[in-house]
């Protein structure tokens, strides 16, 4: 019988050591882009977080004390994202913070999620963000939009390359202005049946093509379905030409080609990575302009592994008097990543390259000096903790599947040397033993 929680992760050491290398991989790519740094705490005000989301409330983790607290501390639940502590953290630091700011953030998040395959209550997030005062509407940043796209791809890459070489990842773009555009229009702005359209699209791939296209008829008038059939039919490059011809539809293509080209300047294959895809959606009301998501190939079930968009007037949400900000958003889901990464590495080492001292009786304080001397050289080193039987200590060592180990045997201290044990191999190589103080 198995007491944790259910759908509340936890690892093995040896999972929990890749899984901290995913970390590290991501917190070493951000930082070489110039974003800060910054935490903010697990609980926030519900009343701060239902502003979010509409149905925040059935997701929410809330918290509840005992006796006199009880009232006060139903007020408050556990994040289920980043985004909006991240809100509030600019709207409580405004005067302090220099924009256009970049901030990641990587911490755990709490939602109620219906348990299945790579979703989880209990989740880990890798956020980055660049925010800017509102001061002028017509200042986009899109030059942001192409960089964060071209760090999130770097950043997967590294883990791909490591962890999922036979994966493909492909990222996928969109400018949401443009569907609202085309939705607009087939719908004579019909709210109801233009919700139906965007939740249609955003659920593209986890459809066949038939399905999709029935379901598309049943929402649409002929002709609107014609039309609808002609826009998909189109690239990027001709969206302008062929389609819509009116100023804002025309000056989005625009702002989604300009991206392009960004990411072609930064990115020189940009053409096999980058895709433009008018199936990603975003739906909710507050993402703007451009949108993406990374998806790896044959795993659509797992859907998007990051995802990306622009933010307009969130931060008005919870304060309608404070200053407007724009800001742009991704996010890595580290705990879906890593759950991929499980299903497809086998005998992972938690000590790999750790090297081990066998123990010996007669030798220990040699042994001592000589752990304390690897330490210094920044050797991640072990003392194995009692003079058992030799061939124990070594079963130890393969456990871990650990290369090394370290042998001081009595007589070799007349020579002053020790004995480094390759252990796949059986391999021995004769060292002089430093001579150090204790």
């Amino acid at each position: 019988m198995t007491l944790k929680v259910w759908w509340f992760p936890e690892y093995s050491p040896s999972q929990q050591q890749v899984f901290d290398d995913i970390v590290s991989i991501i917190k070493q790519a951000y930082t070489k882009y110039g974003y800060m740094h910054i935490e903010t705490p697990a609980v926030e005000r519900s009343e701060i977080l239902l502003k979010w989301w509409e149905n925040a409330s059935k997701e929410i983790f809330g918290l509840y004390g005992m006796a006199s607290w009880i009232e006060d501390i139903k007020g408050y639940g556990l994040n289920f994202d980043l985004t909006i502590p991240f809100a509030r953290y600019v709207l409580d630091h405004q005067g302090s913070l220099i924009f256009p700011f970049k901030r990641y953030q990587i911490q755990d998040c709490w939602r109620w999620e219906r348990p299945q395959r790579w979703r989880f209550r209990q989740f880990k997030q890798a956020d980055i963000d660049a925010i800017w005062r509102q001061d002028d509407w017509a200042v986009k940043y899109l030059l942001y939009d192409a960089e964060i796209i071209v760090l999130l791809r770097e950043t997967l890459e590294l883990i791909r390359t490591k962890y999922l070489a036979k994966k493909a990842i492909t990222t996928h773009i969109n400018n949401r202005n443009i569907l609202w555009w085309l939705f607009s229009a087939v719908t004579w702005e019909d709210p109801v049946t233009m919700q139906k359209l965007s939740k249609l699209f955003d659920s593209f791939y986890k459809l066949q093509q038939t399905e999709f296209d029935e379901q598309l008829q049943t929402i649409l008038s002929w002709s609107s379905y014609e039309t609808v059939k002609q826009f998909l039919s189109l690239w990027l490059d001709n969206l302008d030409e062929k389609f819509i011809q009116h100023p804002l539809f025309i000056q989005w293509v625009s702002e989604l080609k300009e991206v392009f080209v960004h990411l072609h300047l930064m990115w020189s294959d940009v053409w096999t990575r980058y895709v433009y895809d008018p199936f990603i959606v975003r739906w909710l009301d507050y993402y703007t302009w451009t949108v993406f998501e990374n998806l790896i190939a044959w795993e659509y079930e797992l859907w998007s592994i990051c995802s990306w968009w622009r933010y307009a007037n969130l931060t008005q949400s919870l304060d309608p008097h404070s200053a407007q900000f724009d800001w742009v958003w991704w996010s890595i889901w580290i705990s879906r990543i890593f759950s991929l990464v499980q299903e497809h590495i086998t005998a992972l080492s938690t000590r790999k390259n750790w090297v081990i001292l066998l123990h010996f009786a007669e030798t220990l304080p040699e042994i001592i000096r000589l752990w304390n001397h690897l330490k210094q050289k920044n050797i991640a080193v072990d003392i194995f903790p009692w003079p058992d039987k030799l061939s124990k200590q070594f079963q130890y060592a393969d456990k871990h599947n650990i290369k090394h180990v370290i042998l001081l045997w009595p007589w070799e201290l007349q020579e002053w040397v020790y004995q480094i044990k390759e252990m796949k191999s059986g391999d021995t190589l004769k060292k002089t033993l430093p001579r150090l103080e204790a």
